[in-house]
């Protein structure tokens, strides 16, 4: 077996990894990286990408249908098989430009399920590598679904493969995955019931914005059920069965929503003395092992905050900094914009009032629906709201919560205004593009 050496092997191929390994060998280490599959990761190649260019469509489908007889006639329909192959497109060159990108900053690239053989060393089964450190940057896997008949539950990278819509679906869990494929499917003439444990759809947000968009979810036929626990799955003749302690649904296919878990189980971490807790790998504030000080993680692997892109990136940036410098940099989770892709779209920053406790009396809670107004009816949409939290003592911006068009870009100056410690006022005495919904939304906080 061909043994190598490096200063730096990092196992996975999404943001965290890629700009971990091309940090260090920008620095001058000797740097190898390595994935089981294709090169990209998982939110490239089966995630973030493909699903926003398929919502991107069905938000087409979305504001025509809204507008009709406003100025819109005719009717727009979504064809599954052309959106899949134009879906596709999009992504088909990213493992090869993935590994050009890697390979001209001098890294050297392996393909295979790499496991640990030592404290300090890996293997394939067919080469082993030996390295200083080591980045573990897996990413994670659909949560395993413990109820009987589970083998029926297809994940969503195996749906996008499907050649044709099913009739009906239930997605099992109401997080991001579910919400945005069942107002994608929705709108393409799929019956889509969602069914989730807990008392809200998205409990990482606000839940006044939640209750409003199951109201846009119903109107395009979605049932949502919360509070409603799985018991089991029946195959039936021509479909399923899905049971519930509340009832029971007939459907065409059952889909994997209920979260992800860190993918680590094929690591091997016990030849390396790596100690895990709860499923996942112990880690210090500096993304370091605890247990091997020779291994650092970064990505959705960690489990340590919001699974998103620029949270990988940046844990793979700060991961790296701490191997080449030693441990000086953190994590800073504070203020992390994130986006529901549903329609009409959902977004969030900074606190939330359902996590604000006894401390709710030290702030401001500004809210309104704003369904009714121009910014939302000029586009032919139902559905739009926000909810903005300030200090009462110096009224900064401290948390900012949108429902409604073009919040996903509107977030991101909020999550500015948060970082930079702005006050309503200051938002007030800045001049914002007109009609714009930054426009709108500032111009309707008290003074």
């Amino acid at each position: 077996m061909n043994i190598f050496h490096y200063d730096l092997f990092v196992v996975g191929t999404g943001g965290a990894g890629t700009t971990a390994a091309i940090k260090a060998s920008n620095y001058g280490w000797k740097t190898a990286i390595a994935d089981k599959r294709e090169y990209g990761g998982t939110c490239a190649l089966r995630g973030c990408n493909p699903k926003r260019t398929m919502a991107g469509a069905a938000e087409i489908i979305y504001r025509s249908r809204h507008m009709h007889e406003k100025g819109i006639t005719g009717d727009v329909k979504l064809d599954w098989i052309s959106l899949k192959r134009f879906t596709h497109s999009m992504i088909k060159n990213i493992p090869s430009f993935t590994e050009k990108r890697l390979s001209s900053n001098g890294i050297d690239l392996f393909h295979g399920e790499f496991y640990f053989t030592g404290t300090n060393s890996m293997s394939d089964g067919n080469v082993t590598i030996e390295a200083s450190h080591i980045l573990i940057a897996t990413g994670s896997i659909p949560k395993p679904i413990n109820v009987p008949g589970n083998k029926y539950i297809t994940n969503i990278e195996d749906f996008l493969e499907v050649d044709r819509l099913p009739h009906s679906m239930v997605f099992i869990g109401a997080g991001y995955i579910s919400i945005e494929f069942a107002h994608i499917l929705g709108r393409m003439g799929t019956d889509i019931i969602i069914i989730e444990s807990m008392p809200h759809a998205l409990n990482s947000f606000d839940n006044n914005l939640t209750d409003m968009l199951k109201k846009a979810s119903d109107e395009i036929g979605i049932k949502l059920f919360t509070g409603l626990l799985l018991e089991g799955i029946e195959k039936t003749s021509d479909n399923y069965t899905v049971h519930t302690k509340d009832g029971q649904f007939r459907t065409d296919m059952i889909v994997h929503g209920a979260g992800r878990i860190p993918d680590i189980e094929n690591l091997q971490l016990e030849n390396a003395g790596i100690e895990q807790d709860k499923g996942t790998i112990v880690v210090n504030e500096y993304l370091q092992c605890t247990s091997n000080t020779a291994v650092y993680m970064a990505g959705d692997v960690t489990g340590r905050s919001m699974r998103l892109t620029p949270v990988a990136e940046m844990e793979g940036e700060i991961a790296a900094f701490n191997m080449i410098n030693g441990n000086s940099k953190i994590p800073d989770y504070h203020i992390i914009p994130s986006v529901v892709f549903s329609l009409p779209s959902m977004a969030s920053v900074g606190l939330r009032e359902e996590n604000l406790g006894d401390n709710k009396n030290l702030f401001n809670i500004y809210f309104q629906n704003t369904s009714e107004k121009h910014i939302t009816k000029r586009h032919g949409l139902n559905y739009s709201a926000f909810k903005i939290i300030t200090e009462k003592e110096n009224d900064k911006i401290r948390g900012v919560h949108l429902l409604g068009h073009n919040c996903d870009e509107v977030i991101n100056g909020f999550s500015l205004a948060i970082r930079q410690g702005l006050t309503i006022n200051e938002l007030k005495e800045t001049i914002w593009t007109f009609p714009s919904v930054m426009y709108d939304i500032v111009s309707r906080l008290a003074d």
